[in-house]
């Protein structure tokens, strides 16, 4: 066989083939450009322009059969040329992450996101895990994954999200790979995108019946949570914090009043715009009674019912219904009414704003 006549062949003008070609006529280009991955002309340069094509596909190749031809080239790339596929396939889907996903709106974004997963899954499943290439990169690879997925549930878009979640499972119905995502995931730092792939395998663990997470790791995943979604710099998306609810729902009153409450308070305090909607998020995730926090938490949040803002004053209000909600003392209930009461009564200094007043007095109208 002519060996440099058939790579030649193969590879002419891919980048342009790949895109351009009829949906037809992608099987034939695809698999003739398996069929050289064994070519001994084959290098890190064709290596590195076959993954940079790939990424191209991902806009573009919007039916099944045209993403399982890429997905199969990357088994076959990651078969063939182990190391460089990694080491390549790895600098796309930085390039997906850092340049291209963030322009995108939120709708598009998550559908590449999902089928760039399923690429990320692919190397973690097809990989050697003893190679120097896995231990070396094997942190990227797991940030990665859990960047993408963090990305898939922007558009909260059912399908999406549930889409991205079946390809995470699927992966981790391997011991081995779920057990090196644990060790992978908290060795990273407190970011929004880790702490929700924690929260992910809690649910994975719990649907299966199983709960390692949860008796080994809780006060560490409790940690992670805080740093990212209540001490953080900017406002988490809502979706974040709804993503949380496997720890939430399980945590007590004790671990509540221990590794939440003070930092929750903290957060309200000092950056507002950035809690105040959170809190009230937090407090319909949580199964605990919160009667004992409602005056002080609850006290921050009607201050912020007359605040200048429209977003502070309209999601302190839902916050605030939240908290009530959650608690079972009528006399904290009563306090808190006391309160709004005496403000509309000048207790802080008259309130002539009559919106003002209309949100003090909103919060009767909500349903208790």
């Amino acid at each position: 066989m002519d060996f440099p006549k058939a790579l030649s062949s193969a590879l002419r003008d891919l980048p342009n083939r790949v895109l351009n070609v009829s949906v037809e006529e992608r099987l034939f280009l695809f698999e003739n450009v398996c069929a050289v991955l064994n070519n001994p002309g084959v290098n890190s340069a064709i290596i590195r322009g076959i993954c940079k094509v790939i990424g191209t596909t991902i806009s573009k190749y919007k039916d099944a059969p045209s993403q399982l031809l890429v997905r199969k080239l990357i088994c076959d790339l990651t078969t063939s040329h182990h190391d460089l596929t990694i080491e390549h396939m790895l600098s796309v889907i930085k390039t997906l992450l850092l340049k291209e996903l963030p322009l995108l709106p939120a709708h598009k974004s998550c559908r590449s996101a999902v089928v760039a997963l399923g690429w990320i899954c692919l190397l973690l499943k097809n990989t050697n895990r003893d190679s120097n290439i896995y231990k070396t990169e094997k942190l990227r690879l797991f940030e990665y994954q859990s960047k993408l997925y963090q990305t898939s549930l922007l558009a909260q878009n059912t399908r999406v999200t549930e889409a991205a979640t079946k390809i995470i499972y699927d992966l981790w119905e391997n011991n081995n790979i779920f057990d090196d995502t644990i060790a992978a995931v908290f060795e990273m730092d407190a970011t929004t995108s880790s702490t929700i792939m924690i929260m992910t395998m809690i649910r994975f663990e719990t649907e299966h019946n199983q709960f390692n997470i949860l008796k080994t790791h809780k006060i560490k995943s409790i940690e992670y949570f805080v740093k990212s979604m209540i001490l953080c710099k900017s406002k988490p998306e809502n979706v974040f914090i709804t993503a949380c609810q496997p720890l939430l729902s399980k945590i007590d009153n004790s671990e509540f009043s221990l590794y939440i409450y003070n930092d929750l308070q903290k957060s309200m305090l000092r950056s507002p715009e950035n809690t105040l909607e959170s809190v009230g998020i937090i407090f319909n995730l949580i199964n605990i009674d919160c009667s004992t926090y409602a005056c002080q938490i609850g006290a921050v949040l009607i201050k912020n019912l007359y605040s200048k803002g429209e977003i502070a004053r309209r999601e302190s209000v839902q916050s605030l219904k939240s908290l009530a909600e959650k608690c079972s003392d009528g006399n904290v209930i009563q306090k808190l009414l006391e309160l709004i009461f005496s403000i509309l009564n000048g207790s802080d200094g008259k309130i002539n704003v009559v919106e003002y007043r209309i949100k003090l007095l909103q919060i009767y109208t909500l349903p208790q």
